[in-house]
């Protein structure tokens, strides 16, 4: 990567949309990850996959699915906003799977979530097709992850 290589994360990320999602994400109950065990300070999963899939893709990375609501190409605004939705459609995921492995041709990036807590950044970069690494230096969320 060089200096003039930047990633999605640095110049567009739609912090409207993943706040309104992680907001309803939190106000789940019943058939959510987050209910199997109480943990203070979970990520929401829309927010960590955003932040991953952003952090890893170019941001010229131009998505080759179509819009279904024009017909046309997707353009990565709005797939942005789509992958940051619950309701992930296995089209959108799997876009955003083939935009990291562009990105990452020789082998999946491995991703390292140094205080993982819930675990919630690398449940998400396993979902994207990363290498997952989680570490925490308290006991109790590391029996969690």
């Amino acid at each position: 990567m060089t200096h003039t290589d930047k990633r999605l994360i640095e110049e567009y990320i739609p912090i409207k949309a993943i706040s309104a999602e992680a907001s309803r994400e939190k106000s789940i109950r019943h058939g959510h990850i987050s209910t199997l065990h109480l943990w203070w300070a979970r990520r929401p999963l829309v927010a960590s996959r955003a932040a991953v899939f952003a952090a890893l893709v170019r941001a010229d990375a131009q998505p080759q699915i179509t819009d279904p609501d024009t017909g046309q190409p997707m353009t990565i605004t709005k797939f942005m906003i789509e992958l940051c939705k619950w309701e992930l459609r296995p089209e959108i995921l799997e876009e955003a799977r083939r935009l990291i492995r562009e990105a990452y041709p020789d082998s999946p990036p491995k991703v390292l979530d140094m205080f993982a807590g819930g675990g919630s950044i690398p449940l998400e970069a396993l979902r994207l097709g990363c290498e997952a690494y989680a570490l925490d230096l308290n006991p109790v969320a590391h029996i969690i992850e």
